[in-house]
């Protein structure tokens, strides 16, 4: 009869540190790139989104919101919403030692609730890139950045819950928490580029969020017209 041994043949791995070692280096830097895989989207991406206060032509305070630079780091994208009404508009640094005067736009559209404004002097900022937003998924993770109820520079993160079109629109519905003032700010993905446009969120919901998608933007602001004041816009 065949008795099988009691002695362990496969060396414990207690008994081999290197191991340990090694499994404490990937688990380290497995954390690690999680962790900062957020941070280095707010560092290196939050500040090509600005604040934004809209006035109309007798100086009169109309709305805030948010925009991020695109393009030659002359134009910001925001919510047509946020500049409708408007003679000028003051685009601030999450630092504020940045204060820009906008009084033309380059491109808009009032049924996709998209704008594009021109400044004649470049943002203190990088342009934000524009990503294929028919790749994203439902369940992909995403990082929105605005100044909801102009509190400044806020991070928010959640995942794309569901895709949907309406009036031919496509939009994002996501879970990143936003509040009036988010309007305009930019939705990232997980490499910091810009999927979205966040525009609103149903009153009475929870986490009930939308954006408007990248490539909506990337269509209006490539077949933009000549740049035409604000003021003009209705």
């Amino acid at each position: 009869m065949k008795i099988g041994k009691t002695d362990n043949r496969v060396k414990p791995i207690l008994r081999r540190p290197w191991l340990i070692a090694a499994a404490a280096v990937v688990l380290v830097v497995a954390f690690l790139g999680l962790y900062y895989g957020t941070g280095a989207v707010v560092k290196n991406k939050a500040g090509s989104v600005y604040y934004l206060e809209a006035y109309d032509a007798r100086n009169n305070f109309l709305a805030s919101g948010s925009g991020f630079v695109i393009g030659n780091g002359y134009d910001l994208a925001t919510n047509f919403h946020v500049i409708e009404g408007a003679s000028y508009i003051y685009a601030v640094s999450a630092d504020e030692q940045e204060e820009i005067l906008l009084e033309t736009v380059k491109a808009y559209d009032k049924s996709s609730d998209l704008a594009v404004l021109h400044s004649s002097v470049s943002f203190n900022a990088k342009p934000l890139i524009l990503a294929n937003s028919d790749k994203v998924r439902q369940g992909d993770r995403i990082y929105a950045i605005g100044y909801p109820l102009g509190l400044s520079n806020t991070l928010s993160d959640g995942i794309v819950s569901a895709r949907y079109a309406d009036l031919g629109v496509d939009y994002l519905q996501i879970t990143a928490a936003i509040s009036p003032g988010s309007s305009g700010g930019a939705l990232l993905n997980s490499r910091g580029q810009v999927v979205g446009v966040v525009c609103a969120y149903y009153d009475g919901g929870q986490n009930l969020n939308v954006a408007i998608t990248s490539n909506t933007l990337k269509n209006l602001y490539s077949g933009h017209g000549e740049v035409k004041a604000l003021s003009l816009v209705s």
